[in-house]
């Protein structure tokens, strides 16, 4: 009987040491997900008080666009006409207010440079992503990067900036 139960004890630790090795290594390998995950940005919903239409005597729509060369999409003014530009390159406005979006990742490294002589606004979180703004004459200039880690520059009238980053989501 003694040898029945020290046999046991035995067989119980050495389970134990089993178990315990088997627990690190799944703990590794869930520790080896990729950590890049970006989940998607939230729905915002936008609502114009009937008093404000009123005033403005206009009705303001939006539109979902999609730029799948930047991997990007978001909710601009239906009143913003897109202009010709070079490949990559977005261009969105109207008599007073512009959005150009650039993945152009030349065009990109040359405004890295011209960026430095302006004043930094701030840093702030635009779909889970700390983005660094600028303030560029009439305009708010801030960069992020989509979910194949290229860049994306944003030139943004000051009035639309905030709706761009509320409705900003990664394809």
């Amino acid at each position: 009987m003694r040898h029945t139960q020290k046999s046991l004890l035995l067989f119980g630790l050495l389970f134990t040491i089993v178990v315990f090795f088997l627990g690190l290594n799944i703990g590794k390998q869930i520790q080896g997900v990729d950590n890049t995950y970006v989940p998607p940005a939230p729905t915002v919903s936008l609502e114009t008080s009937r008093t404000d239409i009123a005033k403005n005597q206009e009705s303001l729509t939006y539109e979902y666009l999609t730029l799948k060369s930047c991997r990007i999409s978001l909710l601009i003014p239906s009143s913003l006409k897109q202009r010709k530009t070079p490949e990559n390159e977005f261009e969105f406005s109207n008599k007073t207010q512009r959005v150009f979006i650039s993945c152009n990742q030349d065009f990109i490294d040359q405004q890295e440079e011209t960026l430095e002589l302006h004043e930094l606004t701030g840093e702030k979180i635009v779909a889970n992503q700390t983005v660094t703004q600028f303030i560029d004459e009439n305009s708010d200039v801030w960069m992020l990067r989509n979910t194949a880690r290229r860049r994306v520059l944003f030139e943004t009238h000051p009035d639309l900036t905030l709706l761009i980053e509320q409705t900003l989501a990664f394809e």
